[in-house]
């Protein structure tokens, strides 16, 4: 039960919203600082006529009421929305929004005071606030030890379903790679901050779509890619194959995986001799420039799966497992990079050492477990509908689509 000095405190902090909004929101804040120089400019004009200046400040003070009486209304509109959901804590409080500002044409974000609720609660109810705001959420996020809660909405409801193409403009310079669109927007990582990626889901949730995208840029880098692929590499059109060193088999994946590792030992050495602890930044201040490696697999399980194996395959395979890793272990710091893919990364086919250096996870349609596996909730369940293909949910809580590649994209 909400007491009177809990009510009064509620009114106060939605007044300190209106003033926190129009101090941080650009728009109103731009508006104000407009509207007050016309208004000096029109004091000086008008100095000598008494009426016109008192009317002039009332129609400007009446002008600042409104925007102030807006920012409180907007409050109260999304407290309603709160209350429709019962987001509160245990003594029945609930958050005030502190500010809300306009992105771009397509988003909003807000700021709320949280009060106590979990940050779990908040990603379990992510769906049905969606529906209350009568806009998608983009990301919800807690921040300053949970006292805040940042979230971004689309104005709208995003189609999930609709194809989106890719197009080389969507490349970003560095070591960045566009992972899809992301309520309008591109959604990218950089290695040298997510050094190796996780691609989990169910046959059809559009890994492969995934992988292509991500290898295509890698190509289009400079990088150089290898690419383990058991299927003959059926999924991968010429354009990747030609690009990449394809390997069909273990004894062709050990090989190589050899030839990465003695090549990433070798760039430690070369690092030893620089004052830079990573390959981008020794790029930045040396004409002879190293690129980044990157390992994929289409299915890691062909690769690491010890399950009826013979004596000489269960070797292979041990040290497949010990290479990958080392990789992923050391290879951060000197450009080596794991893309690896897999239905279902459990422990038998994705090893403790290696599942804990591949820092960036998504998941496409899966179930609860199998989402709890790849990005350590069941999000990923809930927010991937079952028809939806190349649509990924990964374990910084985003939603996003990757692009699609048509045959004319793949061009040197």
């Amino acid at each position: 039960m909400i007491t009177n000095r809990q009510k009064i405190i509620n009114i106060e902090a939605r007044i300190k919203s209106a003033v926190y909004n129009m101090k941080y929101n650009s728009f109103q804040r731009n508006f104000s600082i407009i509207f007050l120089l016309i208004s000096i400019v029109g004091l000086i004009l008008i100095y000598d006529e008494f009426i016109l200046v008192v009317l002039f400040y009332v129609v400007v003070c009446l002008a600042f009421l409104i925007c102030f009486i807006t920012q409180v209304f907007e409050s109260y509109i999304y407290d309603g929305y709160l209350r429709s959901k019962k987001m509160c804590n245990e003594n029945g409080e609930y958050p005030i929004l502190i500010f809300s500002r306009q992105i771009n044409r397509n988003q909003t974000e807000l700021l709320f005071r949280n009060i106590g609720i979990p940050s779990h609660k908040w990603q379990e109810a992510k769906i049905g606030l969606s529906s209350s705001f009568h806009k998608e959420i983009v990301s919800i996020k807690s921040s300053n030890n949970n006292k805040h809660i940042h979230m971004i909405l689309y104005n709208g409801f995003y189609d999930y379903g609709e194809t989106i193409y890719w197009s080389d403009d969507y490349m970003i310079d560095g070591p960045n790679i566009v992972l899809g669109d992301k309520m309008g927007e591109k959604y990218y990582i950089s290695l040298k901050d997510e050094p190796h990626i996780l691609l989990g889901g169910r046959t059809g949730s559009g890994k492969s779509q995934a992988l292509i995208l991500q290898l295509y840029q890698c190509i289009k880098k400079g990088y150089q890619v290898y690419l383990a692929d058991f299927k003959l590499g059926l999924d991968y059109n010429p354009y990747i194959q030609s690009h990449s060193k394809m390997l069909f088999n273990k004894a062709a994946v050990l090989s190589s995986l050899r030839t990465v590792r003695d090549e990433m030992l070798q760039r430690f050495t070369i690092l030893a001799n620089t004052p830079y602890n990573n390959i981008d930044d020794y790029n930045k201040h040396s004409e002879d420039k190293i690129q980044h490696i990157i390992f994929a697999c289409d299915e890691l399980a062909s690769l690491t799966d010890l399950k009826s194996l013979d004596k000489d395959e269960k070797q292979m395979t041990y040290e497949i497992i010990r290479l990958l890793e080392e990789i992923a272990e050391k290879g951060r710091a000197v450009g080596v990079n794991l893309f690896l893919s897999l239905q279902r990364p459990d422990a038998d086919v994705l090893p403790g050492r290696i599942k804990n250096n591949l820092g960036y996870r998504m998941a496409g349609k899966s179930d609860g477990t199998l989402s709890g596996i790849i990005i350590g909730t069941t999000e990923a369940s809930k927010e991937i509908e079952n028809f939806d293909v190349g649509v990924f949910y990964d374990n910084y809580g985003v939603k996003f689509k990757v692009y699609m590649l048509r045959d004319e994209d793949f061009k040197d």
